[in-house]
């Protein structure tokens, strides 16, 4: 199973899934049991950067994130 849906930062997997449609709200009713299921499977965030060459060559990069 492949779910593509955007994500926000700070956030969860089920605030991302409810904000994309394909979840409802996990506290109503029994939805926390309906979807109990989600918690078990493996969740990956992807972002891409893009950068100047010279990023290419080293070999660890270590990202700050700011908040505004």
């Amino acid at each position: 199973m492949s779910v593509v849906v955007k994500s926000r930062v700070p956030g969860s997997v089920f605030s991302d899934l409810m904000r994309s449609g394909i979840l409802q709200d996990p506290y109503y009713r029994f939805n926390d049991v309906k979807y109990r299921r989600y918690c078990y499977l493996d969740w990956n965030y992807h972002k891409t950067f893009t950068g100047c060459d010279m990023l290419y060559y080293y070999s660890t990069l270590v990202f700050f994130y700011k908040r505004s």
